[in-house]
């Protein structure tokens, strides 16, 4: 694979310089072999964590973004009201029905 990827490197200016479909073809092949280098990274890493740990610190990441989104809303959206020249409170925070 890295043979590949070595061998690419000297014909890809070249396929840049054909024009739009050279530029196509060389896109699709840069990351067909990117795919092929990096995708089985994805299950190696996943072994390495025992399912119950990975669960839990997927949970802790959802909960740290949703209290970071909380924190900051607010913050942002009277950043953005102040920018715009309006009141702060013309902006409502209405709940999306589910």
């Amino acid at each position: 694979m890295t043979v590949g990827i070595l061998l690419f490197g000297f014909v890809m200016a070249p396929m840049f310089e054909a024009g739009t479909t050279g530029a196509v073809v060389a896109m699709a092949v840069g990351l067909a072999l990117m795919g092929l280098t990096y995708g089985p990274l994805g299950t190696v890493l996943s072994e390495l964590v025992s399912d119950v740990r990975a669960l839990h610190g997927k949970l802790a990441d959802l909960q740290l973004r949703g209290d970071l989104r909380s924190l900051t809303g607010p913050y942002i959206a009277t950043w953005l009201a102040n920018r715009a020249a309006c009141s702060p409170s013309a902006i409502t925070f209405r709940r999306q029905p589910v």
